[in-house]
């Protein structure tokens, strides 16, 4: 489910939802691998890479 996002909203807001996201993954991954630990950190250092790229994208 993909919910749009308005564009008056804080784009920080966008930022947290993908590292949320990313974090989510990485958690997923970790958990097939029987790592979390490591999953964690992989997710939401692909999370902010990710969310900071939409940031930057919407400031154009």
């Amino acid at each position: 489910m993909k919910s749009k996002v308005r564009k008056n909203k804080p784009s920080e807001l966008n930022l947290g939802i993908c590292i949320a996201i990313g974090t989510g993954v990485g958690v997923a991954i970790g958990t097939a691998l029987g790592i979390i630990a490591v999953g964690i950190a992989i997710g939401a250092s692909i999370g902010v890479a990710v969310g900071t790229i939409f940031h930057n994208r919407q400031s154009d």
